[in-house]
């Protein structure tokens, strides 16, 4: 039975294509949420029986319901399907069907608007989190590549053309740098969303004399989130604002990525990728691709999409619940996904990526050292603008860029 069917037989109503239709993807996306609503249906047990509505043993009770359908979901046992809706119809029927009357009580003083919105914030906590231990990871080994290979010269470029000298370290120190700021926006975006929203209900806040302290002590949170509409208002603007942090973080990949395919040709020759982190062609059999960048690039360059997408779904939205919100979740669990996988295939790219100092030497164009030579110029007393022209008449002439 639907949690919103009225024991007339409404529930009973839905033909089956309207069902699935309603339904969606969340037979499977939901599912990703069950640890989250479990955790908060747990914390809410507990504040139920703190505030008198449950007993201590059914408090009891229903943790260690909460409990089995944990196992039974690790165990890939949690099985939901369009007639149960959603995650959290799923675990009140189970709940219902293993502990009876009790069951039933689960719901008291909540909606699935706030259900969803809570289990949505403790995933991105720990989204958020591996998140950034997986940039950490990958600033290490990109330290790591600096202090091996730091001091090795490369070509710096401006307009795809040589200009002027460059190092490894100060080339890969860019990244470093740029994870360094992409890490302060996800820890930013974590820190604003950092707040309950269990205990809002439906968007109006319930008749319940709820302690939504209690739950945000038990579920981690900095704060309660207070007004009961802006917490469903919030919906789609913190996963928005979550993926826009992606895919600032995957600008940086994407480039990295970038810079690496270059680098890695044969016209370059810079650097080589190790033969696993290479694929090969069906046709020809010299080839070696690198496809693992290929597919960063793309799958980063597909982020700022993922953000437009959440941020139109909830324009024009009045205030409080609507099902719109439903549709967030297919783009916002693409996205944790995506960038997930390009940081941790990165730290194997850099890990692995290997210098070759020959090539290097071989394909840098002496007169990047141009710029240079000019400001010789210049200590000695010429102005930058005579000096700039002397170098280049030096160029065109053929002669040495610097005096013997």
């Amino acid at each position: 039975m639907k949690l919103w069917a009225k024991g007339d037989g409404s529930g009973a109503q839905v033909p089956p294509s309207v069902e699935a239709f309603l339904a969606g993807d969340d037979p499977w996306l939901d599912l990703r949420l069950a640890p989250y609503d479990l955790k908060a249906s747990g914390a809410h047990a507990e504040m139920l029986g703190a505030i008198g509505v449950l007993s201590a043993d059914e408090v009891q009770l229903l943790k260690t319901g909460l409990d089995s359908l944990a196992v039974a979901h690790e165990r890939g046992e949690l099985q939901l399907t369009a007639a149960d809706e959603d995650i959290h119809t799923l675990i009140e029927r189970r709940l219902t069907e293993s502990l009876g009357e009790v069951g039933k009580k689960i719901h008291t003083g909540r909606s699935r608007n706030d259900q969803v919105l809570v289990a949505l914030r403790l995933h991105a906590r720990e989204a958020g989190s591996r998140i950034g231990d997986a940039m950490e990871a990958l600033r290490d080994a990109i330290q790591a590549r600096v202090d091996a290979d730091g001091d090795q010269e490369l070509p710096g470029y401006t307009h795809m053309q040589q200009a002027m000298p460059n190092t490894v370290a100060q080339w890969l120190g860019a990244y470093l740098a740029a994870l360094h700021d992409d890490r302060a926006l996800l820890d930013a975006v974590l820190g604003i969303q950092d707040q309950n929203p269990l205990g809002s209900a439906a968007g109006y806040g319930s008749p319940m004399p709820l302690d939504r302290d209690h739950t945000t002590r038990a579920l981690g949170f900095a704060r309660v989130q207070e007004n009961p509409i802006y917490c469903q208002n919030s919906r789609g603007k913190f996963e928005a604002s979550l993926v826009f942090a992606c895919a600032n973080l995957g600008s940086t990949l994407n480039r990295l990525a970038s810079d690496l395919m270059l680098y890695t040709t044969a016209e370059f020759a810079f650097f080589s990728l190790p033969p696993e982190l290479t694929t090969g062609s069906s046709i020809m059999p010299q080839k070696r691709n690198s496809d693992v960048l290929e597919l960063v690039r793309a799958r980063t360059a597909s982020l700022p999409g993922l953000v437009v997408q959440l941020q139109s779904m909830v324009h024009n939205l009045p205030s409080a619940y609507n099902r719109d919100y439903q549709e967030l979740k297919a783009p916002y669990f693409r996205a944790v996904d995506q960038i997930e996988g390009c940081l941790e295939v990165m730290v194997h790219v850099i890990a692995g990526v290997r210098l070759n100092p020959a090539a290097i030497q071989a394909r840098t164009d002496p007169s990047i050292h141009a710029t240079h030579a000019a400001f010789d110029l210049v200590r000695g007393g010429m102005s930058f603008r005579d000096a700039y022209r002397e170098i280049g008449r030096r160029l065109a002439e053929g002669r040495p860029l610097r005096d013997p």
